[in-house]
Order: C-alpha cells, then structure tokens, then sequence
C-alpha cells in the first residue's frame, strides 16, 4: 500500500549491547487517470486546454503527442502537469491527441479527437456521451 512509505529501523539487542539499521521504503504505484482527455469539437481562433490527469508514484512523466508526433512546449503549445493548452486555433490543428503517462511502475496512455470548426459554427455541450465533450451544430443542408 501506498501509505506504507516510509522509513523502518530494525533493532537487534542482546544482553551487552544493541544494533539499529534503517531503510527507507518507497511504494511504487502505476500511473492511472484522475482525468482523460476527453473529445471536443471547437472553433478556429479559441484557446483550449485538453485534460490529461494522471497520478503515480514516483510522479509520472507525461508526453503529449499530435496524430503520432511527439509535442514540445512552445508559444503556440503550453504544457503543464495536468493538461496541453493550445492557443488560437487553426484546421492544422485537428487531430488525434494522445497524453502518455511514465514512471518506474508502469504507463498508461489516452487519446482524444479534437475537431475544429469555422469560427462561425457554435459549438455545444452536448446533453449526453462523454461528459462534457463539446459538439458542433452543423447547418442542415437538406433544407431548401
């Protein structure tokens, strides 16, 4: 268990005199998700942040990838602990995006799909599906 970390003394003690050893012990747990990613459609030139909340220990590393290629931190791309954050949006932009979480115990990994719309289609929680994940409402062209 995880809240067994800690530091352990052993004693050893005879009649004449007595011995102490320490080891510290660091349970390992796998990462897994707090949070996915989660699917969003949104509209060019918005900001946003997609999800990826991943706990373990020792601390995961997480790596960000765009329809299989690896994403650095930049102006346009802001990474922190938890999410990626992408600012202005552009069709380019569209893609699958994947978090990867990595520690010494083991990694998960999940992908979102981010669609992206023109700036003047609005976008929608949906009422059901995945939690939260935005949709878009497209003009019907069957109507004459």
């Amino acid at each position: 268990r995880e809240d067994d970390t800690g530091t352990y003394t052993c004693r050893a003690e005879n009649v004449e005199d007595s011995v102490d050893s320490g080891a510290n012990v660091e349970v390992q747990v796998p990462p897994f998700f707090v949070e996915r990613p989660r699917d969003t459609v949104e509209s060019e030139s918005s900001d946003i942040e997609i999800v990826c909340d991943i706990y373990g220990r020792p601390e995961p590393t997480i790596t960000w990838f765009k329809n299989g290629e690896t994403i650095g931190a930049n102006d346009y791309f802001k990474i922190s602990l938890k999410s990626l954050r992408i600012k202005g949006l552009v069709k380019n932009d569209e893609g699958v995006y994947q978090c990867f979480g990595q520690n010494a115990a083991g990694n998960v990994q999940a992908s979102a799909q981010l669609i992206v719309v023109p700036q003047n289609t609005s976008t929608h929680p949906r009422s059901s599906g995945s939690g939260g994940a935005r949709s878009a409402q497209m003009p019907n062209s069957n109507t004459k």
